[in-house]
């Protein structure tokens, strides 16, 4: 299970994921939302109104690091692994709970009840401090992410098996572990933890849909209101993300006013392009029949003969003297550039993250498109700009997050206002009353609704710009 962890881009395009859903879910179509058509009942807000949780309570939580936990499940895991019993996982994760082989099930967790359990106590520690070595060379190793997805993914088979026997109580507490695992990952110092910690969240509240269609559920609505918000901030990673290439190559700090033998120049050229190699691979295998991009050590003297002449003429508009830029080696000059465009174009994109996603989207997708054809020219920031690469996906993946936890919300207003009425579903979402309904934190706007049939109909659309099959549509039907 351990894994040694590739440079930070190669990690979120490995460990990038989509929200799944119930196999009740028809696949979605690259032209239409994924449906998720669910039976429901009448379900009035629970009393007291915090009865259910899916955040552990101060008084449910214990004193102590989280970590040592989290370090002894992911042991637990690596000790039972086999091919056949990770295809069983990676198939029952998304099962709904009729089609679930539940003797079956039950055998191949059976091995993993010691992981579950210091996954569960892990998740009432009061805190979880990964104290990485984020200063200082090497940057990439951190904790073993894709061993805490195997961990997660267990996690989740319990949650649905529990689901599936009608142990919702047990189902409620497994989720919430899993939605406490998801928070955590996310707080580690990189965008990756917030990628990842944004797959596991998708799939923990991908089996919500499945606890609330489950007979004799409880209304989740305040449970769900009451989880952080955001769930996953990529603010927390952003801060050593923005500041990664010099925390993890210090003597780029030095780099204006260096002098530097031809030997450590050489030395630093080397160390980016380790650095640069396995993204530009990345980068060039993302169009569909291109032929990736073998990149090496020989590679960056070719990158300082084409950008040294509008290096130059940079640093010059920027105040430095001709004279003083002839004095420097022409590997400093165009280090000195790119830096100070990475620079520039970091701070670009990283000022809109604290910004609601709705209103941060469009200006952050023009900054995206505008990097992207600067950063042809390899004087504008290259090779830095290439970490940069994924900063939108992150924040877009923690907004859809937040859009699961809305539309689940809506469900369970709906859910609470058929109680009210006699089992009648609401004409519009403007009618429900009993509670706030959410707005949908993609767009800003309320979500799209409604009745058709005899069956409500609830729209959770993609993100603009991103593929329809990205979106939801729930078809939501009365039981009888």
């Amino acid at each position: 299970m351990e894994t040694r962890i590739l440079p930070l881009c190669c990690m979120l395009a490995a460990l990038t994921c989509r929200a799944v859903v119930a196999q009740s879910s028809q696949p979605a179509t690259p032209d239409a939302p994924v449906l998720v058509q669910l039976t429901i009942r009448p379900a009035a807000a629970p009393a007291p109104a915090l009865k259910y949780r899916l955040w552990p309570d101060v008084l449910d939580q214990t004193p102590g690091d989280a970590v040592q936990l989290y370090d002894m499940a992911v042991m637990d895991v690596s000790w039972n692994v086999s091919d056949e019993v990770w295809k069983n996982i990676q198939t029952w994760k998304d099962m709904s709970p009729g089609q679930l082989p539940r003797e079956n099930v039950r055998q191949t967790l059976d091995p993993y009840r010691n992981a579950l359990r210091h996954a569960e106590q892990a998740g009432r520690r009061e805190r979880c401090d990964w104290d990485l070595p984020v200063r200082g060379e090497p940057f990439d190793l951190l904790p073993s992410l894709a061993s805490m997805r195997a961990v997660a993914k267990i996690v989740l088979v319990q949650a649905r098996l529990q689901i599936a026997e009608g142990q919702l109580d047990e189902a409620l507490h497994t989720l919430q572990t899993g939605l406490v695992m998801a928070r955590r990952i996310s707080q580690g110092p990189n965008i990756v933890h917030a990628v990842v910690g944004d797959a596991v969240a998708a799939e923990m509240l991908g089996a919500i849909p499945d606890f609330i269609a489950a007979p004799g559920s409880a209304n989740l609505y305040w449970a769900l209101t009451n989880l952080p918000s955001p769930l996953i901030d990529v603010r927390t990673g952003l801060r050593y993300e923005a500041d990664a290439v010099f925390l993890s190559y210090p003597q780029l700090l030095e780099v204006g006013t260096a002098q530097w033998k031809s030997q450590q120049w050489q030395v630093l050229l080397d160390k980016l392009a380790d650095m640069a190699g396995p993204l530009v691979f990345l980068e060039s295998n993302e169009t569909p029949g291109a032929n990736p991009k073998e990149f090496n050590r020989a590679d960056m003297a070719a990158w300082v003969k084409q950008a040294f002449p509008k290096s130059k003429q940079y640093l010059i508009s920027q105040g430095r003297t001709a004279i003083d830029i002839e004095a420097m080696p022409a590997e400093q000059v165009v280090i000195c550039c790119s830096l100070d465009r990475y620079m520039y174009w970091r701070d670009e994109m990283c000022k809109w993250v604290g910004v609601p996603f709705w209103q941060a989207d469009q200006p952050l997708r023009q900054t995206e498109a505008a990097l992207a054809a600067s950063t042809k020219d390899l004087a504008e920031g290259w090779p830095f700009t290439l970490l940069l690469k994924y900063l939108t996906m992150a924040c877009r993946q923690s907004a859809m997050v937040d859009q699961q936890i809305a539309a689940l919300r809506c469900i369970e207003a709906i859910r609470m206002h058929a109680a009210a009425h006699g089992g009648a579903l609401p004409a519009s979402l403007g009618e429900i009353t009993a509670v706030p309904i959410p707005m949908d934190p993609i767009r800003g706007k309320s979500f799209g609704y409604q009745v058709m049939d005899g069956k409500a109909v609830l729209d959770v659309p993609a993100p603009p710009g991103q593929p329809l099959r990205w979106g939801k549509r729930y078809e939501l039907t009365l039981a009888k």
